[in-house]
């Protein structure tokens, strides 16, 4: 089946509520996977359409405001934990991926 830019939109969003009741979502690696895939799309497509973007850019610019400021705290949060060393650790990359 063919995905859409609406199908990964709604799954971003279903992500975004689902982060809304239980924070802990985001630290799962699919979800993270899901994330690094959309920020990649979004790139591309702002990229592609230029100015135009801006309409989806005022839909989903709060929300990545906030997954910044998670994945910041985070990756902050686990490296003064356990180390510089964490940081090639592939969550931890991904994490950082999104955050980019």
């Amino acid at each position: 089946m063919k995905e859409t830019l609406g199908s990964y939109l709604f799954e971003y969003f279903n992500i975004i509520e689902m982060a809304k009741n239980n924070q802990q979502v985001l630290k799962e690696e699919n979800v993270i996977k899901k994330l690094v895939f959309f920020m990649k799309l979004n790139e591309m497509l702002a990229t592609g359409i230029g100015n135009n973007y801006s309409n989806l850019l005022n839909i989903i610019n709060t929300t990545m405001n906030q997954l910044y400021l998670y994945y910041s705290v985070e990756i902050t949060t686990i490296v003064s934990q356990q180390g510089k060393n964490v940081l090639n650790f592939m969550t931890l990359k991904a994490m950082r991926m999104v955050k980019r």
